[in-house]
């Protein structure tokens, strides 16, 4: 039983399937196209949110660690990259990463020191505005940045650089 997360066709590769899928095992797994970059098991508790490819292939994902924490990683050509953990500066990570095409990935966090924030694993912490919570953050290749937030005494929306482009209240 397959649960599809994400398709993505790209204009470089062949068009690759990212699921999620319960293994006969009891163990859970992601996969993209013929490939697993990832098992539940020894390290991962659990996958949350969804999978997200890039043009290129390079898989990202949030998992949840079998020591309590959780992780954003990206698997590339076989090769499993940490991006972030909880633990030292983060006590939460966002469920819905993302990858633009030149590998560069996005994550909301929880800071262990209070307050949430736009990670970027180029750039580090990225500035896009004051926000009561974060929910979810979308990048481009061009380096667009927009985040699904609410502001303080505001309303949930997606903002651009603190601008909100369109608020849950407001007519399309």
């Amino acid at each position: 039983h397959h649960l599809v997360q994400a398709l993505r066709v790209g204009r470089r590769r062949q068009p690759v399937l990212v699921d999620r899928a319960a293994l006969p095992t009891g163990q859970s797994a992601l996969f993209a196209g013929e490939q697993e970059p990832a098992r539940t098991g020894k390290r991962f508790a659990g996958f949350q949110g969804l999978t997200v490819i890039n043009e290129y292939g390079a898989v990202a994902f949030r998992a949840d660690l079998t020591n309590c924490g959780e992780g954003v990683y990206v698997w590339d050509r076989g090769q499993l990259e940490t991006i972030a953990e909880t633990g030292t500066a983060f006590s939460a990570l966002g469920r819905f990463p993302i990858i633009d095409d030149g590998g560069r990935v996005a994550f909301v966090a929880d800071l262990i020191e209070g307050g949430s924030t736009v990670m970027s694993s180029t750039e580090g912490r990225l500035s896009v505005g004051d926000f009561e919570s974060i929910r979810g953050v979308l990048i481009n290749d061009r380096g667009d940045v927009v985040v699904y937030a609410t502001p303080p005494k505001g309303t949930l929306g997606i903002y651009h650089l603190g601008a909100r482009l369109l608020g849950v209240d407001d007519e399309l």
